[in-house]
């Protein structure tokens, strides 16, 4: 874990300045919002029975429960192997991350996207997204644990490619099915990515803390 130190850092720091920056242009109804309404739009007049059926698949595959569901096997794991200080980073992440993101949702009370002829109706608050905000954590989780796991820089590459993979497609799926802005689903990837290097950098000093006991 100790490498993920500085990246944790440095991702705590520009996700957070960005989360900022998106709920600002939010709150103030800035450039930033009709962006977003272009786009809302423009996905929903392309939309394609196919695709929606695929993205309906990827967005119940990466619902709240599903993602507990997910986190619960991975803490399971690494319980069975004692790895005490990552079952704590997979708890705060996930679990409590998305309770986080229930929170904002009801400090912000951003409605949905609204169409004619919608896809998905849903009566819940728009921004952040809490499907993109789990996706972050638990794929980013994940990819935190194994980079502590191995040096191997392509198995690295291969995991950051996969996450990003992940995340930018569940937040299509929610901007497509016209459940989420644009920038719900941007706001949910910074704000989490930055309760995720929060998490890491708890369980490394959970970690240490454990090894200067042991050493005692």
């Amino acid at each position: 874990m100790r490498s993920w130190k500085h990246p944790a850092v440095g991702a705590l720091v520009v996700a957070g300045a960005l989360f900022t920056f998106i709920a600002g242009n939010i709150l103030a109804g800035d450039p930033l919002a009709v962006l977003d309404a272009r786009i809302a739009s423009w996905l929903h007049a392309h939309s394609d029975p196919a695709l929606t059926l695929l993205m309906l698949a990827v967005t119940h595959a990466h619902g709240t429960w599903t993602l507990c569901a997910y986190a619960a096997v991975m803490a399971m794991f690494l319980m069975r192997r004692r790895e005490w200080h990552w079952v704590l980073a997979i708890v705060l992440a996930v679990p409590a991350g998305l309770l986080i993101n229930v929170l904002l949702k009801l400090l912000f009370q951003r409605a949905r996207p609204a169409f004619e002829d919608p896809l998905l109706t849903l009566s819940t608050y728009s921004f952040p997204s809490g499907h993109t905000a789990g996706t972050t954590l638990f794929y980013g989780i994940l990819t935190a644990y194994i980079f502590s796991r191995t040096p191997n820089t392509r198995v690295r590459a291969a995991c950051v490619a996969c996450w990003v993979f992940l995340v930018a497609l569940v937040g299509f799926s929610r901007m497509y099915l016209g459940v989420h802005y644009f920038s719900d689903v941007v706001g949910a990837a910074t704000w989490s990515l930055a309760w995720l290097a929060l998490c890491v950098m708890a369980a490394r000093r959970v970690q240490l803390h454990a090894a200067s006991t042991r050493n005692e």
